[in-house]
């Protein structure tokens, strides 16, 4: 051995030293536990969430995929064609003649400024899609779409007239 080991187990043989506290540590660390422990306890409505959170989510993912089949199925239900005897195209002409001979009839309407660019807006958009049905002449949308631009143009055209 060496006298350079024997030397610095001396010295560590002196740090060491023994105290005794001078009261009992003991029932103020078991308080402070407790505490503690109380503290990080879950309160009973997060229990409930713990048991009930993978129930909840597992019903919220099985209603995802359920609207999303659902959807899948109206999406893919065909629409409704138009008349056998009677393509979207002639269908599309005839109503637009339909339309043309109610605007004529309320032919002496004055429509108010501030309705002007919504017709114009309307009459644009239904050449828009008349346009798109001779492109597209198998498109029922197209169609409902049409019938629907005509409705709201006659009904700004007759609110024109009752005002």
């Amino acid at each position: 051995m060496n006298t350079d080991d024997n030397d610095l187990r001396f010295a560590l043989r002196g740090l060491r030293q023994d105290l005794e506290p001078g009261r009992d540590l003991w029932p103020g660390i078991a308080a402070r536990l407790e505490a503690e422990a109380a503290a990080r306890a879950p309160r009973r409505t997060h229990r409930w969430r713990r048991r009930w959170q993978p129930l909840a989510l597992a019903a919220s993912v099985a209603l995802v995929a359920l609207v999303g089949v659902r959807m899948k199925a109206v999406l893919d239900t065909p629409a409704p064609a138009a008349p056998s005897h009677m393509p979207l195209r002639a269908e599309a002409v005839r109503m637009t003649r339909d339309y043309q001979v109610a605007l004529a009839r309320m032919q002496g309407v004055d429509m108010p400024l501030a309705l002007a660019p919504t017709v114009q807006e309307l009459d644009r958009s239904a050449d828009q899609i008349l346009h798109a049905i001779d492109r597209d002449p198998r498109s029922p949308q197209l169609l409902q779409t049409l019938r629907y631009t005509y409705d709201r143009r006659l009904a700004l055209t007759r609110r024109a007239a009752l005002s």
